[in-house]
């Protein structure tokens, strides 16, 4: 369910928000700033999951990898 917010919004940015809405990026202004909050949402969740990542690489630095063991596997397979 949709709720109402009320924004205050500095001229230029309201002019640069009109003129997407004018050149036909967006139907309304209600869009393009639904569009604005939902890239904000993103980009934060994309900056979490880097975080995330680069702990699991820090806590998992020690651990051979997958694909090296596997390799690793084959090759003494491939010498009996």
């Amino acid at each position: 369910m949709a709720r109402d917010i009320a924004l205050d919004i500095p001229p230029v940015l309201l002019d640069q928000l009109d003129k997407m809405v004018q050149e036909g990026l967006y139907k309304t202004r209600a869009e393009a700033v639904r569009e604005g909050v939902r890239l904000l949402i993103r980009r934060r969740e994309v900056r979490e999951l880097k975080e995330k990542i680069k702990c699991i690489k820090t806590d998992t630095k020690d651990v051979p990898s997958l694909t090296g063991v596997v390799l690793e596997q084959h090759q003494e397979d491939d010498i009996l």
